[in-house]
């Protein structure tokens, strides 16, 4: 049953591909703007609507040196007759600005927007939510609840070396609770290129043993086993398999820090658990000058 409950979270943050602050093992469900204003799309026949930007001028954040990043808040609604809200969909776009280096943030740009593409691109949830809202309608016992997904950049770090964002999938599909998962974004900002992990040291498999051997010793503070699954859950190999996966670490201002989503190494109740490695230590570990914080 163990091995089945873990295995299914690790399926479902696949399938995402895609919530958390900066600040080590804090989860933050307030991943979009709370002052963006909403469209309503009123559906006769099932259509789906263009997505309606909100907010059409960016707003600068507080950013340092020769990166400026802005921000624009996308939101899309689909709205019953009766006025009952079936789905929504919302999104934050990041737009990255480099001083005398244009090339570097259009890459940049370009990635976070395919990443909004793929978003946006699928209805399969949207179609969902119409169907179960059909089903409610015509038959009691059934209690609709509208279903919502979001995609949230948040920006962790901005420099002349790295700009680094935590992209986080969320929405609520029925249930109990909705979902979260989060992702980091690592940019070089020189050449608008994403970091590769076995780019942060000239020596791969000393850093990758590092800090690994420097997280599995975090496991073993109370602070982490408040929040983790038991030891006996585990075989041994999943603390790695989870935190060396694809964009599961991200640079921030405190250091490099590791994620492990809801029901990848704890419950749901225990959010986010991030593990963070600070630059001090990174530095002893053979992480390379032209990453490290300003």
């Amino acid at each position: 049953m163990k091995k089945q409950l873990l295995f299914a979270a690790l399926i479902s943050t696949t399938l995402l591909c895609n919530s958390c602050g900066a600040k080590n093992n804090v989860a933050n469900d307030d991943i979009l703007p709370n002052d963006a204003s909403q469209t309503n799309n009123v559906l006769s026949n099932n259509e789906t609507p263009d997505d309606n930007t909100t907010g059409q001028d960016y707003q600068t954040s507080n950013d340092s040196g020769i990166v400026i990043i802005d921000s624009k808040t996308v939101e899309d609604q689909d709205t019953a007759d009766d006025g009952t809200v079936i789905y929504s969909r919302s999104y934050n776009q990041p737009l990255v600005t480099i001083a005398n280096n244009a090339e570097a943030a259009e890459k940049i740009n370009a990635d976070i927007q395919s990443r909004i593409d793929a978003f946006t691109a699928s209805d399969s949830i949207r179609n969902e939510s119409h169907e179960y809202y059909e089903i409610s309608s015509k038959e009691e016992g059934y209690d609709f609840f509208e279903y919502n997904e979001n995609l949230g950049f948040e920006k962790v770090r901005s420099d002349t070396n790295v700009i680094s964002f935590i992209m986080t999938s969320s929405g609520y599909m029925g249930g109990a609770h909705g979902y979260y998962n989060s992702f980091g974004l690592n940019y070089d900002t020189k050449t608008g290129e994403l970091i590769d992990f076995a780019a942060l040291s000239d020596d791969a498999d000393k850093f990758y043993n590092d800090t690994l051997a420097y997280n599995r010793e975090l496991t073993q503070t109370d602070e982490y086993k408040e929040r983790m699954f038991p030891e006996n859950f585990f075989d041994g190999s999943e603390l790695e398999t989870i935190l060396y996966g694809d964009e599961k670490w991200y640079l921030s201002d405190e250091g490099l820090v590791f994620i492990s989503n809801p029901y990848e190494l704890g419950p749901y109740a225990s959010g986010i658990i991030e593990f963070v490695i600070p630059y001090e230590k990174l530095a002893d570990m053979g992480f390379k000058e032209e990453y490290s914080y300003p």
